[in-house]
């Protein structure tokens, strides 16, 4: 997920992905002029409950947890990044090769 308070970034995956479009507040993700399957982006997350915003989450990790994990993945470290908004942001730091 990318989040700005105009619009949030989710990855759903191509099985979730014309459920997804069903929610009104979703479009196809196009930020380079190419419709990403998979990605949509959300209008107006700022002004979601925060039910709404874990559910949207939900649906991001439930497909990322399907993916295979890319090399080095597990030596990844995770941090998590204060948000005076309360929302949790991670970064991950790459392992050093």
């Amino acid at each position: 997920c990318a989040l700005s308070p105009r619009e949030m970034h989710v990855r759903v995956g191509p099985v979730a992905y014309e459920a997804a479009l069903d929610d009104s507040r979703a479009r196809p993700m196009n930020v380079t002029g190419k419709v990403m399957r998979g990605w949509v982006t959300l209008i107006a997350p700022d002004a979601m409950a925060e039910d709404e915003l874990k559910a949207w989450v939900s649906r991001a990790l439930m497909h990322v947890r399907t993916l295979e994990p890319k090399g080095g993945a597990e030596e990844d470290e995770l941090e998590k990044i204060d948000n005076p908004d309360g929302l949790a942001i991670v970064r991950v730091r790459k392992a050093p090769d």
